[in-house]
């Protein structure tokens, strides 16, 4: 099922190992830096990948297991709120609503030319 595997070629390997010796980054660092530098594009996947199978890198277990899912709310209404404020880009003016955690409703907002004055 899916796409088949692609297997490392040669020059991959060697891109990947002369810029791990080099720089001494991760596979999300180098994966940029081998875009730049050896001007060939190769995903972080994949150079993780062999950084594993040359024994470079290793998988996090703590990464490896589900995350409990964690809300951003309260039991209780009115107990915690924040603060969101959004640009328009159509416009000048900047919004900024205040919301109840646990009901997630907005309790007050207003339309401001900057963050330091009223309208």
């Amino acid at each position: 099922m899916g796409r088949p595997k692609k297997l490392f070629d040669e020059r991959e390997a060697q891109i990947i190992g002369e810029a791990y010796t080099l720089y001494r980054f991760g596979a999300r660092m180098l994966e940029v830096v081998i875009r730049k530098v050896f001007k060939i594009r190769i995903s972080h996947n994949r150079i993780h990948m062999h950084l594993k199978a040359a024994g470079l890198a290793h998988d996090d277990q703590k990464k490896k297991n589900q995350r409990k899912w964690v809300r951003y709310e309260r039991e209780h209404s009115l107990s915690a709120g924040h603060i969101d404020w959004h640009e328009l880009d159509w416009s000048d003016l900047k919004v900024c609503v205040i919301i109840d955690d646990a009901s997630r409703m907005i309790l007050a907002g207003g339309e401001f030319k900057d963050q330091y004055r009223e309208q």
